[in-house]
C-alpha cells in the first residue's frame, strides 16, 4: 500500500466513509499521518468557511417538506387506491371469466355394460 493509499483513509474517515480501524490506528501511529489528519480538517474548515451562511450544512441536511404537501401527493394520495381498485376488479372479472364452466350433466359409464376392459381387448377376445 503506497503512501497516499495509506493516508487516503484518513480523507475517507473525515467524509464520514467507512475505513478499517486497524488501517487507521496505523495511519495515525506515523507523525505524517497525523499531520495529514490535521492537514485534511484544516482544508474542510476552510472549504466550510468560504461557503455562505447554511450552505456548508447542505451535504448533511436534508430540504424540510411543505407542510402541507404538494397537489401531485394529494392527488396520488386519492387517485392511486382506486386505480388500484380498478385494476383489482378487471382482474378478478378475467379470473372469473378463465374458469371451465360448471357442468350441466354427469355421464356415467358401468364397467361391463358401457364399456369392455382392456385385457379382453388385448386378448382378442373383442367381438
Amino acid at each position: 500500500m503506497t503512501t497516499d493509499e495509506r493516508f487516503a483513509l484518513l480523507s475517507a474517515l473525515l467524509d464520514r466513509e467507512p475505513v478499517d480501524p486497524e488501517e487507521l490506528a496505523a495511519a495515525l501511529e506515523e507523525p505524517e499521518g497525523r499531520a495529514r489528519l490535521v492537514d485534511f480538517v484544516r482544508v474542510r474548515a476552510l472549504t466550510r468557511e468560504s461557503l455562505e451562511g447554511d450552505a456548508a450544512d447542505v451535504p448533511f441536511r436534508r430540504a424540510p417538506r411543505p407542510a402541507g404537501g404538494t397537489l401531485l401527493r394529494r392527488a396520488a394520495t386519492v387517485v392511486l387506491p382506486i386505480a388500484l381498485a380498478a385494476g383489482g376488479a378487471v382482474l378478478y372479472e378475467r379470473w372469473e371469466e378463465a374458469r371451465p364452466p360448471a357442468p350441466d350433466r354427469i355421464v356415467a359409464f358401468t364397467p361391463g355394460v358401457d364399456w369392455r376392459p382392456a385385457e379382453r381387448a388385448i386378448s382378442g377376445g373383442g367381438q
